[in-house]
């Protein structure tokens, strides 16, 4: 059975921070029972992560998405997933969403591979530009250029420098 590119997305940006000191908990789909089957329901996001090396607590809530695209469509995340993150942002001074995109190259994911994080805020304006614009995705030169975009490089092997979201915590 083949591994979606989604998956390996999330398992690296589990590790990443991990390797950058933070500490991430995977949040799983809920399964219920309905008749004699079981069914699941998508979460609001991907991750808790804990950054706990501050006096206060600071937790994010990720959600983790990836495209073979120049450009990240809007409707990839949900509109379920997008109020959550809003939501959980606005809940307290340490309490933060960000939405982290990963675009890669579906024929060489070596060739190019990098990730985005992205603060739920600064997703909102984006997303706010481009309904005005007419457009129903984010070009990866705004993800370039936004100096609120935390971008993060690949290092290693299979892990991305996702160093820069613990500023932003």
């Amino acid at each position: 059975m083949a591994t979606s590119i989604g998956k390996v997305f999330e398992r690296e940006l589990f590790k990443s921070f991990e390797y950058a000191g933070l500490l991430p908990k995977r949040i799983t789909d809920r399964t219920f029972l309905s008749g004699n089957r079981i069914l699941s329901q998508e979460s609001e996001a991907d991750f808790w992560v804990f950054d706990t090396a501050k006096d206060n607590l600071c937790v994010a809530l990720v959600e983790a998405k990836a495209t073979k695209n120049k450009s990240f469509s809007l409707e990839k995340l949900k509109e379920h997933q997008y109020e959550a993150l809003l939501a959980f942002e606005n809940e307290h001074k340490d309490a933060h969403g960000f939405v982290a995109v990963n675009f890669y190259d579906k024929d060489n994911r070596r060739n190019f591979n990098i990730c985005y994080l992205v603060p739920i805020l600064t997703w909102k304006d984006l997303r706010e530009a481009m309904k005005k614009r007419g457009r129903k995705s984010i070009p990866l030169a705004v993800f370039e250029t936004d100096e609120n975009v935390i971008k993060c490089v690949r290092i290693q092997h299979s892990m991305f420098d996702v160093s820069g979201m613990k500023r932003v915590m």
